[in-house]
């Protein structure tokens, strides 16, 4: 299944990058700082997607509660912040159109990618989406 771009979420997809539902806080700062990343599936102990944390989730008014409280950001696990909600997936033959159509319905900046199987493959990302867009308006694909 293919679009006007010609594209399938699968093949302008990024590689996936995940975290773990007891990691700190930091730890998830740091992936998203070392990985150009802004949000993260989380995992649980077993490997089961339960979550996914981004940058927006830690921003805010609960981490400066958190503060006053005398927690720091190595003592704070993901868990407690991410959105406990299973990632939100596409499979990796949809078109950018859907991808697109998802991203605006469900107001998201990013959709995973699942094999036909259900293993999540990858991440799209509104930039990701850009990107295409600018090298079909330049004329290369």
């Amino acid at each position: 299944m293919t679009d006007t771009t010609g594209k399938t979420v699968g093949q302008i997809m990024s590689p996936i990058k995940d975290i773990d539902e007891e990691a700190s806080l930091t730890d998830a700062l740091l992936r998203f700082e070392n990985s150009g990343v802004s949000g993260l599936p989380v995992k649980n102990s077993k490997g089961i997607y339960v979550g996914v944390i981004s940058k927006t989730d830690i921003a805010g008014s609960k981490l400066i509660a958190c503060m006053n409280n005398g927690m720091k950001p190595d003592d704070i696990k993901v868990k407690l912040f991410m959105n406990p909600n299973p990632p939100i997936a596409l499979e990796e033959d949809e078109t950018i159109r859907n991808a697109v159509d998802t991203m605006l319905a469900r107001r998201v900046h990013r959709l995973f990618v699942q094999d036909r199987h259900g293993k999540l493959t990858g991440v799209i990302s509104t930039f990701d989406i850009v990107r295409l867009m600018q090298q079909v308006f330049a004329g290369r694909e």
